[in-house]
């Protein structure tokens, strides 16, 4: 796949690879009670032309502490597209990466850390996605799943606030799961009156 979209954000490299970001994200609480209640969750696209590495890339995420909470494979309409990324056009290339988008199947997948919280998912697999173009991924994160397996395998929202607008599009009847508190904050609300 030849198309590229080049993203216009923050390109600040870390000295981690990809496998070892989800030890690094923050597992801290949101003080918004609401956020508390269930686990944070992002979306991604495997792209039409990888559908057949779904299970490879799946191996790789879970190998990482990924959880797939929910997935199907749909025909993405440019509409759908444009609630997935809704700043595309401040992307060079942004009309072939809507083009190759909405030409074929994707599957489209709602994931989780594996764990109480799910906190750090969005950052932990921006970086397991890497750039979209394998070029870059190959220099700035070789490990990452674009790097691994080729330009735009793989697309994952940059921010909750996207993933959770994209997963409303998708999967409009998707509920995330409940966060599990921790044993120790069980215990202490159980003396509360």
């Amino acid at each position: 796949v030849e198309i590229s979209l080049v993203e216009t954000k923050n390109t600040g490299k870390s000295n981690l690879t990809a496998k070892e970001s989800f030890q690094s994200i923050g597992t801290g609480v949101s003080d918004d009670a609401d956020k508390e209640a269930n686990k944070q969750v992002t979306f991604s696209i495997i792209t039409s032309s990888y559908l057949d590495r779904v299970e490879d890339i799946l191996d790789e995420l879970s190998g990482s502490g990924v959880e797939v909470l929910e997935m199907r494979q749909i025909q993405l309409t440019e509409e759908d597209v444009r609630a997935i990324k809704p700043n595309m056009e401040e992307s060079q290339g942004w009309e072939a990466w809507l083009e190759y988008m909405t030409s074929s199947t994707s599957c489209c997948i709602i994931l989780t850390r594996v764990g109480d919280l799910g906190v750090g998912i969005v950052s932990q697999m921006n970086l397991l996605t890497g750039p979209l173009d394998q070029n870059v991924a190959e220099k700035e994160a070789p490990d990452s799943i674009n790097s691994l397996y080729g330009s735009m395998a793989m697309y994952t929202t940059p921010s909750e606030s996207q993933a959770l607008a994209a997963i409303n599009r998708i999967f409009p009847s998707f509920t995330p799961p409940n966060a599990i508190k921790s044993s120790q904050e069980m215990q202490d609300n159980q003396y509360k009156i």
